[in-house]
């Protein structure tokens, strides 16, 4: 589905899409997105990852900044973000974030995950009974 069409759906459904919810929407499809700060008049073209609540409740962003190598993976505030465009170009997961690591003991808001066939290994993983 192109960027426009979905940006359009979700602007219908929620009046006026929030950063958040076009980060999560980024995010889920693996967007690259440019980013806007409130205190820098330069954009960023980024990678993101994980949307979540930090523990002092803040929402926080990580990904890749994509001109940047030298900051291979970087956590912003989302509350100095104040422009988020999601692009037409996608990336490929190269980072496993680990759920259960205190960082995110406050709730992941949305996660990129690897695209399906980097797992289709693991579906011969069953649960049994007493895993359930």
């Amino acid at each position: 589905m192109a960027p426009n069409r979905w940006l359009a759906e979700l602007r219908i459904e929620r009046g006026i899409a929030s950063r958040e919810a076009l980060l999560c929407v980024a995010i889920r499809r693996r967007l690259l997105v440019i980013l806007g700060f409130l205190d820098s008049p330069e954009e960023c073209l980024f990678e993101p990852t994980v949307l979540y609540r930090s523990c002092d409740d803040d929402l926080r962003l990580s990904g890749v900044p994509i001109a940047d190598a030298a900051k291979p993976f970087l956590t912003l505030l989302v509350s100095k973000i104040v422009q988020v465009s999601p692009t037409a170009k996608t990336f490929v997961v190269n980072r496993v974030v680990d759920r259960f690591d205190p960082t995110y003991a406050k709730g992941i808001v949305c996660l990129a995950a690897p695209p399906r066939a980097a797992v289709a290994g693991m579906s011969r993983l069953r649960c049994t009974n007493s895993m359930r």
